[in-house]
């Protein structure tokens, strides 16, 4: 049995974005470099952030940065 949990930075960094996403956000893609994106199975626009790839550190990679 398991006494205690520890995450990491980078698992916080990716949930608390989740957190700010009004769809449910179960999925996730991460790639080898560390960078990721929520799954594309819904409409990329309704997603916001969520549906762009980010860097390790949570910011949005720079060739899909979007001014809204």
């Amino acid at each position: 049995m398991f006494r205690s949990v520890i995450i990491d930075a980078y698992f916080t960094r990716i949930t608390s974005k989740m957190h700010t996403c009004v769809n449910d956000v179960t999925d996730i893609e991460v790639k080898p470099d560390g960078s990721w994106q929520k799954k594309l199975d819904d409409d990329r626009k309704s997603l916001g952030e969520l549906g762009h790839w980010h860097l390790p550190n949570g910011t949005l990679c720079a060739s899909v940065i979007i001014h809204y």
